[in-house]
């Protein structure tokens, strides 16, 4: 279990990694109304076998006041206790219905600026690094225990040897 948003594409899906209020529910909506379809949001089961995939999971996003209002346009609910608002009524052609292939894993992180006036910026990390990234966004480590640390990093490792994965710089504004 990652912590993370994800998007399908008939190709495969886009793992987006991040840590709390870093964009990932709002680049997931935005690519969703830009014709992906959301396999989940805040919670990405992955198998990271042979040739990993990821399953449908949260179909619901949280987020946060503007950036609902500028995606949506009119609030879809009021806001929860932590000011996000919950977004439950994507059109079912929008929504993943099966396991996808992962294609791609992006790191994000804000930027104040990016070289040249672009919005994002886009690096691909060698693997090492990559692992130890996935594994820092796992969402159960911290239950499992360290006797299952080692077996975690296999796990990261494995998918970050057959997966590109990138750390993805964007402008907030």
């Amino acid at each position: 279990m990652l912590h993370g948003s994800a998007v399908a594409y008939d190709d495969g899906a886009a793992i987006f990694l991040a840590p709390k209020h870093t964009g990932k529910s709002t680049l997931a909506l935005a690519l969703t109304l830009a014709g992906a379809r959301l396999i989940s949001d805040d919670s990405l089961a992955v198998d990271p076998g042979a040739a990993p995939t990821v399953a449908p999971g949260i179909q619901s996003m949280r987020l946060v006041r503007d950036a609902a209002a500028r995606l949506v346009g009119s609030l879809p609910s009021a806001p929860q206790s932590d000011g996000k608002v919950l977004l439950t009524d994507l059109p079912e052609e929008r929504l993943e219905t099966g396991r996808v292939p992962v294609r791609a894993i992006y790191l994000l992180t804000a930027a104040e600026s990016i070289a040249e006036n672009r919005a994002a910026d886009r690096q691909p990390l060698p693997p090492p690094l990559a692992a130890a990234a996935i594994v820092g966004h796992g969402k159960i480590a911290e239950m499992l225990g360290s006797a299952e640390a080692p077996e975690l990093l296999r796990r990261a490792a494995r998918l970050a040897s057959v997966v590109p994965v990138y750390r993805l710089a964007v402008v907030r504004d």
